[in-house]
């Protein structure tokens, strides 16, 4: 008798889903889960843990199909993904603890600061971190798919899976955004809100981590003109530029603002 026959049910799905989860984080979708099988996911288990799982143990008790289960992992591994990466998160708390908030141009060099390289490395990074690619490529498929057809039942858990994960990390950098804000002093432009200008950021970052695989040139650095003329130009890569352009454009500085302790 095979081990997975003597597995309880939810202890033999528990195991099928996560070794699911790391076989399609180390190969990707592959434009499809040609990659992902149950032969595969058998094999990998009984190579790292000595279980043997077979189809029969598998087909009616938990899943009906291959590709049931391969919509599942998706799915699982999507509503698993996060994509602020605790450095970005600490870099940003260095340019805040840094910036000078006496002025109002030591306020806009703050902001210039975290588009300059807080942006950056959160583009570069994500863009590296296979969880977060195979999501925009999920994202991609199923908004390819008009939003009033109806999907397939596995396909359907992969965009619910994708609009709670979009708008948990959506809810996310609102509050990492608005304690920015309270920092260094800036507000939203009438009759602009912060939800909105995360979400032209979000996009605009998602984007370039995508096109990146493509175009290094998002990630490299490049000379931008200098704000002084007759200055010397400075170093800059297209995801800052493209985020301190969305941010000149929806933010200004607030006039009541007063400085928090540090």
């Amino acid at each position: 008798m095979a081990d997975a026959e003597r597995m309880k049910r939810n202890d033999l799905r528990e195991l099928l889903m996560t070794t699911g989860m790391a076989l399609l984080s180390s190969e990707g979708v592959r434009c499809g889960f040609e990659g992902l099988t149950f032969a595969r996911v058998f094999e990998r288990i009984e190579d790292q843990t000595g279980r043997r799982v077979t189809a029969a143990s598998v087909y009616d008790r938990i899943w009906d199909s291959q590709e049931d289960f391969q919509w599942s992992v998706l799915a699982r591994l999507i509503d698993e993904s996060s994509t602020i990466d605790g450095r970005t998160r600490r870099r940003v708390k260095r340019i805040l603890n840094d910036a000078d908030v006496t002025t109002p141009e030591g306020r806009w060099e703050g902001l210039h600061r975290l588009c300059l390289f807080a942006v950056e490395q959160h583009v570069v990074e994500a863009s590296r971190r296979q969880s977060y690619r195979i999501l925009v490529a999920a994202a991609g498929a199923i908004a390819s798919t008009p939003a009033d057809d109806e999907l397939a039942p596995g396909a359907a858990s992969v965009r619910a899976a994708l609009q709670s994960c979009l708008e948990r990390e959506t809810n996310l950098y609102v509050d990492l955004y608005g304690t920015i804000g309270a920092q260094l002093g800036f507000r939203l432009r009438e009759p602009l809100v912060l939800r909105q200008f995360v979400l032209a950021i979000g996009a605009l970052g998602d984007g370039m981590a995508l096109r990146l695989t493509f175009f290094p040139e998002y990630g490299a650095k490049i000379q931008r003109p200098s704000e002084q003329p007759g200055g010397p130009p400075s170093l800059s890569s297209l995801a800052s530029l493209g985020v301190e352009a969305i941010a000149t454009q929806m933010l200004e500085l607030d006039p009541d603002w007063t400085a928090l302790p540090r």
